[in-house]
């Protein structure tokens, strides 16, 4: 039976090139315990170009390690061998010997669900300085897996390298390629926690910020009392009171026009002017003939008494609202104009 080593969780096994129990090889294959850098029990078997090696498990994860001739030079490393490994017929995977590292992996799949599988080497291309050479395959399972078949073999400290400390110096990248493939996914998980509480305490101080804080103050976010119209008015209404105004007082001495400062009209508007003055003492004497007032000539209005009538006395006189301003009739030699209160009745 291969050598294995646990770990609690699962159980690791390594079937050395030499267990053919274990290890189906086709092709042309030589088994040799000599001539080897480094390897598990000193043993390496080496295979043409075109030969295949396989071999059946129970587990989860399958790995091959490959053995490195002594005293290879810089040039000769640089031709490395090339292989591929397939698992259950599928799609086969290239790899390439590292020639400065003989315990490191070769092949490694972790993405293998629990049961039994069966991996295939095929040696695709070698030198005769730089041959491939198979070291041992070690997969891994839990602990209900079947013990698989082969020769049982010792645990040895005559080579090289221990058996023991070999299983359990590869043993930590199983351990770590197990957890991820079969464990759940604590990332995501711590991460959806965090949000989640984070999210929570956000919600919960702003209900706190929005509704009870401004109850415990006494008073309601975003709701008031309707405001009474009384105390709108009182707060509108405002005393007015006249503003009093300066009375302009005309300045001693300014200067007065006279009428015959006056700039005179246009020929055609005077004639248009006399025309309308005409037609407007007849209309004022046609009107005001049956009440005794009589018109001069000009626009100046002049209140003389009528000698025509059947009434001995004249009419009582009679005083109308105007600008308290009198023209002289012909409007020439005339006193400077004055501005006369008007006069009224007490009609």
């Amino acid at each position: 039976m291969p050598d294995s080593v646990s770990n609690g969780t699962f159980i690791a096994y390594l079937a050395d090139d030499g267990d053919t129990k274990a290890i189906t090889y086709t092709g042309t294959w030589a088994h040799l315990s000599v001539g080897w850098n480094e390897s598990y029990l000193d043993t390496g078997t080496t295979g043409d170009i075109g030969s295949k090696a396989a071999l059946t498990f129970e587990g989860s994860i399958i790995a091959a390690v490959a053995a490195i001739p002594a005293g290879l030079s810089d040039a000769d490393a640089q031709n490395a061998p090339n292989v591929s490994f397939a698992v259950d017929g599928g799609a086969a995977t290239t790899a390439t010997v590292n020639a400065f590292n003989s315990t490191s992996f070769l092949y490694l799949n972790r993405a293998l669900a629990v049961g039994q599988h069966t991996v295939t080497l095929t040696v695709l291309e070698q030198t005769d300085a730089f041959p491939f050479a198979l070291d041992f395959f070690v997969y891994a399972g839990p602990y209900d897996v079947t013990v698989p078949v082969g020769d049982t073999q010792p645990l040895s400290d005559n080579g090289s390298a221990s058996s023991t400390g070999f299983l359990n110096g590869l043993l930590p990248d199983i351990e770590k390629a197990e957890s991820k493939s079969s464990g759940p996914p604590v990332g995501p998980i711590v991460g959806g926690v965090i949000g989640g509480l984070a999210l929570i305490g956000i919600v919960s101080l702003v209900v706190w910020y929005l509704f009870i804080r401004p109850r415990r103050r006494g008073g309601r976010p975003f709701f008031y009392a309707p405001a009474k119209i009384s105390d709108i008015l009182s707060s509108e209404i405002v005393d007015t009171k006249p503003q009093p105004y300066p009375l302009t007082q005309p300045t001693p001495g300014a200067p007065t026009r006279s009428m015959s400062q006056v700039p005179s009209l246009a020929p055609t508007r005077q004639n248009t002017y006399a025309q309308s003055e005409s037609e407007l003492e007849q209309g004022l004497e046609s009107v005001s003939g049956s009440s005794g007032y009589g018109y001069g000539a000009g626009m100046g209005m002049g209140m003389g008494r009528q000698d025509k009538g059947p009434l001995a006395s004249p009419p009582p006189a009679t005083y109308h609202a105007d600008s308290g301003i009198r023209f002289t009739a012909g409007g020439s030699g005339a006193d400077p104009l004055v501005d006369v209160p008007p006069t009224y009745s007490s009609n």
